[in-house]
């Protein structure tokens, strides 16, 4: 195994975060096992005994996890079982020692190691390297796919007047160029699940009023709504994950 760098970003990861903290260090030790190209032979049994050797959990399971999150890509190459770390070359800086070396595990054919998400619930298992016009479409398509999951998913409420203030609110985002994404909507309708219908719908309003990117519905000033400290702070977090979502693509 080998000694391999831990960013910071990786503990605030929101994806990464919705897995078994076992997952997570399983992550991790895949980077050590992985040789320059990010890849390994997909072995659970043995992967289990380097990486986790002191826990009876279910290493297919846990790899398993991390294929469907995005964060491994699982394939085969001449009949046998490989794993590819996403974004490894991205992250982690080789010695030259290890540069000189060759690779044992072939890595998946036209993969790009340090593209931005490179599966959709494990269906993709490879994007071939393209000019910057086809790279520019697959942005576009991707984008769609994006909007497309977030209108999936449904708002807490139904009611005609807070359907048309989402609306608005949306379309407020968009003209900021701060458009809703999975993550960050799937954070809005958890406010507005504690918040109720009313105060949701009133929340929306005034932060288009306002030009604000987010809603608050704590504090008044005057009849005004205005954000309270924790608010403050539950925007800062929803910034840094949007940050990150922008990052990320």
């Amino acid at each position: 195994m080998r000694n391999r760098i831990v960013k910071e970003g990786f503990f605030r990861n929101y994806e990464l975060g919705q897995l078994p903290p076992l997952a997570r260090i399983l992550f991790i030790g895949l980077w050590c096992l992985a040789d320059k190209n990010g890849c390994l032979w997909d072995r659970p049994e043995q992967i289990k005994i380097e990486c986790l050797p002191y826990d009876s959990e279910n290493v297919e399971i846990l790899l398993t996890s991390l294929a469907n999150a995005g964060f491994i890509l699982r394939y085969e190459s001449k009949s046998r079982k490989c794993i590819q770390v996403v974004n490894f070359t991205k992250h982690q800086t080789l010695t030259s020692w290890e540069k000189n070396t060759s690779a044992e595990v072939p890595p998946q054919k036209n993969f790009r190691s340090t593209s931005k998400r490179l599966q959709n619930e494990n269906e993709v298992t490879s994007i071939p390297l393209q000019d910057e016009n086809d790279s520019r479409a697959r942005d576009r398509t991707e984008q769609n796919s994006n909007e497309q999951k977030g209108a999936e998913q449904k708002a807490p409420f139904h009611g005609e007047e807070f359907l048309a203030a989402l609306a608005d609110y949306e379309q407020h985002r968009k003209e900021k160029r701060d458009p809703l994404k999975p993550t960050s909507r799937r954070l809005l309708y958890r406010k507005f699940e504690l918040w109720g219908e009313r105060d949701s719908t009133a929340a929306m309003l005034e932060s288009i009023q306002n030009g604000w990117t987010g809603v608050f519905v704590k504090g008044n000033n005057n009849g005004h709504l205005i954000p309270s400290k924790s608010d403050r702070t539950q925007q800062a977090v929803e910034n840094l994950i949007a940050k990150h979502e922008r990052q990320q693509s």
